[in-house]
């Protein structure tokens, strides 16, 4: 039964009532004191947490910020669920985003729908685009999951919440290379015997990652057949102080669609013969083993490519030829648009890309607008 004592605090006069909230693992009862300026609001401070307490919520809910317990969460839970990349673009997210914000100090337990709202209109106010909203959200929801599952909230307040549209999306042209440029790429590597890497994109459609990942084991020459069943990227990998190396992390691809067998042209195979036999007389002047099992590609050391070094060795290559920048992913982009331009189904398509048919369809959809629109020309003359 609760009891009312009068109690003097900084020389103010509050009401006290104490309640057995719960008994600890040994059996000794766990009692909480609430305060109030009068007896019937120290009565419903009480009344309000034993109701929660009763509906299933645990001892000590009213006292975890979610600042610090997200951050706990973060480093304890998910750090050891995650890919080393989704990691620490989670910890990023919660560093830049969270940490800072009005929501880090206040208690899980009182966070409202308003709140966040009122926290992802301060970041479009501030220049943030609705992607970085929709990535806070994403995070901020899976750790009010969490919490649920930990019995210290009852509904997630994050499902309330209105994200802003997009609109750029929609508008957004897909980037791709004329067929001048795709010549002019082409006849550029197979001159030189450099930077092959452009073309088996151009003419597979493979991620920059699914590229880097491969080793001299997934070429099938006989068979005119690339095995695409991982990835590779240089990632921020952080430990439980914070500090933070740089590494290479090889995973599985993006999706159970992204291991697939991908053909290539027949008259692309000598080239590839003579992509490796240039890898060989690299790693020989360099004093290395040439592995029969290494990596396709590899940097001017023999060691594995980093993608911000491709990145700057595909910006500096395009100047060179005088051809308007579009970043690398574009030449997945063409690839697509070549499969589509030359009557090949979209089901097909969407094998070879690896992707979610519907992320095909959209290329598609880009192609048969450009085609529609020559058909229209076609016939403009005799209106």
């Amino acid at each position: 039964m609760a009891r009312k004592i009068n109690t003097t605090i900084n020389n103010s006069n509050y009401f006290r009532v104490t309640a057995e909230i719960g008994k600890t693992s040994d059996g000794k009862r766990i009692r909480k004191q609430f305060y109030g300026k009068s007896q019937k609001e120290a009565e419903q401070k009480r009344d309000a947490y034993v109701d929660n307490i009763n509906k299933g919520l645990g001892v000590g809910f009213d006292k975890l910020s979610l600042g610090l317990f997200m951050k706990e969460w973060l480093f304890t839970v998910e750090k050891h669920n995650l890919k080393t990349s989704s990691f620490a673009r989670y910890e990023s997210i919660y560093r830049i985003h969270i940490e800072n914000s009005d929501l880090f100090s206040i208690p899980v337990i009182d966070v409202k729908s308003i709140q966040i709202q009122k926290f992802y209109n301060s970041l479009i106010e501030n220049g943030k685009k609705p992607p970085t909203v929709s990535a806070v959200n994403k995070l901020l929801k899976k750790f009010f999951n969490y919490c649920i599952k930990e019995d210290m909230l009852l509904k997630n307040p994050c499902k309330n919440v209105n994200l802003p549209v997009d609109f750029s999306a929609e508008d957004k042209e897909v980037e791709v290379f004329n067929k001048d440029e795709i010549s002019t790429i082409r006849d550029e590597v197979y001159s030189t015997g450099k930077h092959f890497i452009f073309v088996l994109a151009l003419m597979t459609g493979l991620r920059q990652g699914e590229l880097l990942a491969l080793n001299l084991t997934d070429i099938e020459l006989d068979e005119g057949l690339i095995n695409v069943n991982k990835s590779a990227k240089h990632v921020i990998a952080i430990d439980n102080m914070g500090n933070r190396t740089y590494k290479r992390e090889v995973m599985t691809t993006k999706s159970k669609a992204s291991i697939r067998v991908v053909p290539f042209p027949l008259n692309l195979k000598p080239h590839i013969i003579n992509h490796i036999e240039n890898e060989k007389v690299k790693h020989t002047k360099l004093g290395l083993e040439h592995d029969s099992e290494g990596l396709l590609f590899t940097n001017e050391f023999g060691k594995p490519t980093d993608e911000s070094n491709l990145r700057m060795t595909w910006n500096r290559f395009l100047k060179r030829l005088g051809i308007k920048y579009r970043n690398f992913h574009a030449l997945r982009h063409t690839y697509c648009t070549l499969l589509a331009e030359n009557g090949v189904s979209l089901k097909t398509a969407s094998e070879l890309m690896g992707h979610d048919i519907n992320m095909t369809a959209r290329i598609y959809t880009h192609v048969s607008q450009e085609e529609k629109k020559k058909a229209t020309e076609k016939i403009g003359h005799l209106i």
